[in-house]
């Protein structure tokens, strides 16, 4: 015989947790069987650490007690905990067990690096990055800047197909998110599971966003060997072939090239799809 209850709580933080607790009765043999002896042979009793059900709670605790007036039965109590999420419910439904409609908790977990194309050097007074000739290195210097990124997770509908949620991957946000300006933040799915979360189907999706204050553009110094008739690119005497410097259409100058930018990755809506309230 077993009864229980369950019920969502709120860990630390803003995490967000189902429990349960179910109530066994057990009947032995003998009065003398220890607590030990029903804990584990009595069949139909779950064990602690494996997971069970349709929400996969993990039995946390198996506890059991013996009745006074009849020893020959035990009470049985056992916990389940499904594990805390960084989630908060949603201000519209703050009662909500529904988990695609709860709020995902952005986390700073991490940094990483890129390197970018120097164009003048971190000299007290800076100097063009470019050789006695007044003309680029072959190879451009680079410096390395720290990124940073931020993990989150969101329950969402099994409506969601695959196909969508590779379309979010190694993307920008198309307009300002959350105070970030355009294509300064980029996107990587990094893990998603579809199942059933308190009874919920839903898909499990965790999110990666790196932050890049100079956006996610690819910039590249107007530079080549002809300008954009196809005629060479001459030094200042004109009696040499160069490398030359551009001015962003195709004319050689002989002051600083132009910075041409690329876009190179997806733009998306990510207000379409990320829950922020």
């Amino acid at each position: 015989m077993r009864e229980g209850q369950g019920g969502i709580k709120k860990g630390q933080g803003d995490t967000l947790t189902f429990t349960s607790t179910w109530h066994f009765l057990a009947v032995t043999d003998s009065k003398f069987v220890s607590r030990e002896e029903v804990l584990f042979t009595t069949a139909g009793l779950p064990f602690v650490g494996i997971t069970y059900g349709l929400i996969q709670a993990i039995c946390t605790g198996l506890d059991a007690v013996r009745r006074k007036d009849n020893p020959i039965y035990w009470d049985v109590t056992a916990t389940f905990d499904t594990g805390s999420e960084s989630q908060r419910q949603s201000q519209d439904d703050p009662d909500s067990n529904d988990p695609t409609t709860w709020i995902p908790v952005f986390i700073v977990d991490s940094f990483e690096t890129r390197d970018k194309v120097l164009k003048v050097d971190k000299s007290p007074t800076p100097k063009a990055c470019v050789n006695s000739a007044k003309t680029p290195f072959a190879d451009p210097l680079t410096e390395t800047q720290t990124l940073c990124a931020f993990s989150f997770t969101q329950f969402e509908t099994v409506s969601l197909t695959l196909n969508d949620i590779l379309d979010r991957n190694e993307t920008t946000n198309e307009a300002a998110f959350l105070s970030y300006p355009a294509r300064t933040l980029k996107l990587n799915v990094t893990k998603a599971e579809r199942g059933l979360f308190l009874l919920t189907p839903a898909w499990r999706i965790e999110y990666r966003v790196t932050y890049d204050r100079d956006t996610w553009d690819e910039t590249r110094l107007d530079v080549g060997p002809t300008n954009l008739i196809g005629e060479s690119c001459m030094d200042h005497k004109r009696m040499h072939k160069i490398v030359g410097n551009l001015n962003g259409s195709g004319v050689q100058i002989y002051t600083e090239p132009s910075t041409l930018t690329f876009r190179t990755k997806t733009q998306i809506a990510f207000a379409s799809f990320i829950r922020t309230a």
